[in-house]
């Protein structure tokens, strides 16, 4: 059997590794309680105070009313020029449709004067 003072001799120095393993995460674990015993010792004046935070709120709350404010001008505007791009489509329409009108006029004028000057050359033809 072996002794406590065996340990390095036949073999046990895994062992003594692993317990200091062991002493190193009870340490790190201690030293966190510690820390988390501070801070709740230390209260309230390490954590932000309540009116800290209504004030916060409140400046999130303002800013979050004048964002809803220009979203609601923004809307409009896009109304307005969802509006006024229908209006203008629409007298492009119109136009369109009066230019193909009065280019199928000149193009009958243009007939009708060539006609005019053929029956005029076949009325007096040209020596």
């Amino acid at each position: 059997m072996q002794k406590p003072g065996d340990q390095g001799r036949m073999g046990g120095g895994d062992d003594a590794a692993s317990v200091e393993q062991v002493l190193k995460a009870l340490e790190s674990r201690a030293t966190e309680a510690e820390r988390r015993l501070r801070t709740l010792e230390q209260g309230p004046q390490s954590r932000t105070s309540s009116h800290e935070i209504v004030q916060t709120l409140q400046v999130v709350r303002e800013l979050l009313y004048k964002a809803k404010e220009r979203q609601l001008e923004l809307e409009k505007k896009e109304a307005t020029l969802v509006k006024e791009r229908t209006q203008n489509q629409a007298k492009l329409t119109a136009l369109e449709g009066r230019n193909s009108k009065l280019e199928y006029q000149i193009l009958q004028l243009k007939r009708a004067v060539k006609a005019g000057d053929s029956a005029l050359q076949a009325a007096h033809p040209q020596h």
